[in-house]
C-alpha cells in the first residue's frame, strides 16, 4: 500500500547572538504523536547539520498496545471467509464503508472470548472487513473493534561527540500511511554549549529551540 514522505525543515537556530561563536550540541529533545503504523514501518529520520558538520539518527518506536476487554466494542456476528477477511452477518451491526481504516479488530469463536488474534483493519465494506496480511483465527466467529489511538512518544537523541557549529538546522523525515494518517510534530528543543570554556559551568545556558 502506498505512502507519502513528509519532510519539515527548521530554519537555522543559532545557540548565542554573536553568529561567530561555535558551540557543541550535545542533547536533542522533542515531542511528536502518531498511532501504530500498521505497514510497519514506524521509523523517521532526522538529519541534523551545522555550517561545519552533519548528523543523522533514526527514531524507531513500538507501539504496540494491549487492549483490555472493556475497551472492545460490542461483538458483532459473523464469517472467517479467508486468512484476512471477515464477513459480518447480515443484521448485526453496522459498518460505514472505509470508516474502520486502522481500526483493531479482535476475532475469536463465540464459546471462548478471551482466544483469538488481534489484527488491524486495511479496508472494509460495509459487510466485509480486510486485515494485514496475518491470519485471522480458524473459526472465528465474531469480532469486536477497537479505534486506535495516537500515542504521544518523547524523542532523546544525543549527537556524537565534537558535533560543532554556530548553528544548527534539522531535517524531519517520515512516511504517512494513508491507513493510520496523522503524524503530528511538535518540534525539538536543543542544548548546547560554547566550544572552549568549562562545559559543567555553561550547561544549560546555551538552549535552543525552534520557533513552532
Amino acid at each position: 500500500m502506498s505512502k507519502i514522505t513528509m519532510e519539515i525543515e527548521s530554519r537555522c537556530l543559532y545557540t548565542s547572538q554573536d553568529e561567530r561563536q561555535v558551540s557543541e550540541l550535545f542533547d536533542l529533545s522533542g515531542i511528536c504523536e502518531f498511532a501504530d503504523d500498521i505497514e510497519t514501518n514506524n521509523d523517521f529520520d532526522i538529519a541534523i547539520r551545522s555550517d561545519l558538520d552533519r548528523f543523522k539518527a533514526s527514531v524507531a518506536y513500538d507501539t504496540s498496545e494491549t487492549v483490555q476487554s472493556d475497551q472492545r466494542d460490542s461483538a458483532i456476528t459473523g464469517t472467517r471467509t479467508s486468512n484476512t477477511e471477515f464477513t459480518r452477518t447480515s443484521g448485526t451491526g453496522t459498518w460505514t464503508a472505509d470508516a474502520l481504516k486502522g481500526y483493531r479488530a479482535w476475532f475469536y469463536i463465540s464459546t471462548a472470548p478471551d482466544t483469538g488474534t488481534w489484527h488491524d483493519v486495511l479496508s472494509n465494506t460495509t459487510t466485509n472487513i480486510t486485515v494485514e496480511s496475518r491470519t485471522i483465527l480458524a473459526g472465528a466467529t465474531r469480532v469486536m473493534l477497537q479505534a486506535k489511538t495516537k500515542i504521544r512518544h518523547h524523542i532523546q537523541i544525543t549527537p556524537r561527540a565534537d558535533f560543532v557549529g554556530s548553528f544548527y538546522q534539522y531535517k524531519l523525515t517520515k512516511k504517512i500511511s494513508n491507513v493510520d494518517g496523522k503524524f503530528k510534530w511538535f518540534g525539538l528543543k536543543g542544548t548546547a554549549i560554547p566550544r572552549n570554556v568549562d562545559p559543567e559551568f555553561f550547561a544549560g545556558l546555551g538552549e535552543i529551540s525552534n520557533g513552532w
